[in-house]
């Protein structure tokens, strides 16, 4: 059996995570922030291939306890998806940028991604063929910025691109293959009710791209549905 560890697990498009890759039957070690909410993931681990734990990226500590859960219960990661993420949508236009806020997101966003991974290394590592998905946005494209606005996000997710690329050239020799993913604009609490697709549309995809890596995607930018996206 496979394991994966998905962060920001208890809702939206990391919930959809746990059920795809529990129906492709992977073993699944969701982390979340809030321990008490999340009913759904709770009902959902109930089939034994669940395990639940505190998760909060922003926290080195939290972060360290995790990842000491996880290479507890197993030592080998196969798939690591760095979800956890929040949007800033107080900063829709420069004059409202709010600079704490922004920080937050870059600490969510960023180094929240960063921290795990590298806690997470030594079991990824033992996989030998283990893949990153670090859970970005097409709103972290320089090329596809045509509307502006959303500077803490927007750049969080650029950021996020760029460690992307330079995780695939540091760990190339391990076998470990990262990418950025952009989920679409999903039907979710950040997503808002307009979103294009669903959840369960978009995790599906997901769950393709990351089953179908191979070492020359290594350090892409990949839509939900596999288009290769534009820096």
């Amino acid at each position: 059996m496979q394991n994966v560890v998905i962060s920001g697990a208890n809702r939206g498009i990391g919930l959809g995570l746990v059920e795809r890759f529990l129906e492709h039957g992977y073993r699944v070690m969701a982390g979340v922030r809030d321990m008490s909410r999340c009913a759904e993931l709770e009902e959902i681990s109930l089939n034994g291939n669940v395990q639940i734990h505190l998760l909060d990226v922003t926290n080195d500590d939290s972060v360290n306890a995790f990842a000491g859960w996880v290479i507890s219960n197993t030592p080998s990661i196969d798939v690591l998806m760095n979800n956890a993420g929040i949007m800033d949508d107080r900063a829709h236009h420069l004059e409202n940028v709010d600079i704490e806020y922004s920080r937050n997101v870059f600490n969510v966003n960023v180094l929240g991604p960063l921290r795990l991974t590298k806690a997470l290394l030594p079991a990824l590592r033992e996989s030998g063929a283990a893949k990153i998905g670090n859970m970005s946005s097409l709103m972290g494209s320089i090329a596809d910025n045509r509307s502006g606005g959303y500077y803490a996000y927007r750049a969080s997710k650029t950021s996020l691109n760029m460690i992307t690329v330079s995780m695939s050239r540091d760990l190339l020799d391990d076998g470990i293959i990262p990418v950025a993913l952009h989920p679409g604009w999903v039907r979710t609490d950040m997503g808002g009710p307009n979103g294009a697709i669903d959840v369960a549309t978009s995790t599906n995809g997901l769950f393709t791209v990351m089953e179908k890596l191979e070492a020359s995607d290594s350090g892409s930018f990949l839509q939900w549905d596999g288009t290769r996206l534009p820096w």
